[in-house]
């Protein structure tokens, strides 16, 4: 089945037919993970999932540098 990409701002859509909606038993406002795999869109339906740390960290690559951050200088009564 092809179905088209539609425009919508800055974004774009995908319309889904009904009858695999239904097929999958997705709902509206079901909430959708979406993954690139080998140069394809794999979209999972996540509304059940609680988010887990291998979600987190699935695309970490074992690399991290500490990043220090300027929050500028104190102002009222913080204490560091």
């Amino acid at each position: 089945m092809k179905i088209k990409l539609y425009r919508c701002e800055d974004s774009h859509l995908l319309q889904i037919p009904r009858s695999i909606l239904d097929a999958l038993n997705w709902k509206d406002d079901d909430i959708l993970n979406l993954k690139i795999k080998d140069n394809k869109l794999i979209i999972e339906n996540s509304s059940d999932d609680e988010m887990n740390i291998e979600d987190l960290f699935e695309d970490f690559n074992d690399q991290y540098e500490k990043e220090d951050i300027d929050w500028g200088k104190m102002i009222g009564k913080e204490v560091w």
